[in-house]
């Protein structure tokens, strides 16, 4: 009977936790990417870490490549914008260990032709990117990787009693 009641435990423990946990933002890396005086500029990071040496790629609409680079210890790279873009423009960074993420830049950010109020959205956008995880979020991580070490021992417990019996 114990035991009976001890899985019922084990099953609502599990599906709290999965329920309430989200992707942990932990190690993502974010690039941001902007139009300004003829240049592209991005910024790299994990949250409040600069990419150093991240490989970027810039590709057009048609999956052309149009430039190549490393960001340096300030997570930046910069290009300049060629004559008469035809598209928007994607940002690729690779931060290396699989750690990847794009940005579009508008054809009309390159353009000049993108207002004040498009900058500001790009720039709220990348303040709360790099805000980082939450208190709560990274406590349900942690739950979470308990939570699955729980699982884990009570299964060995099982088959070993098994196993003996």
């Amino acid at each position: 009977m114990r035991q009976k009641y001890l899985k019922y435990r084990c099953f609502l423990v599990i599906l709290a936790v999965l329920g309430w946990t989200s992707p942990s933002f932990a190690h993502k890396v974010y690039v941001f990417a902007w139009a300004e005086d003829g240049f592209v500029h991005t910024e790299s990071s994990f949250g409040d870490k600069k990419v150093n040496k991240g490989k970027i790629e810039v590709t057009d609409g048609s999956g052309a490549v149009i430039a190549t680079g490393v960001t340096d210890g300030q997570g930046n790279f910069s290009f300049k914008i060629p004559d008469n873009p035809g598209s928007d423009f994607v940002v690729k960074l690779d931060a290396s260990m699989g750690h990847q993420a794009n940005w579009r830049v508008t054809l009309e950010e390159m353009q000049g032709a993108a207002s004040k109020a498009v900058h500001e959205t790009a720039m709220a956008k990348k303040a709360e990117l790099e805000k980082g995880p939450s208190v709560v979020k990274i406590a349900l991580g942690i739950g979470t990787i308990f939570a699955f070490a729980f699982m884990i021992e009570f299964i060995r417990k099982r088959r070993r009693r098994t196993s003996h019996d």
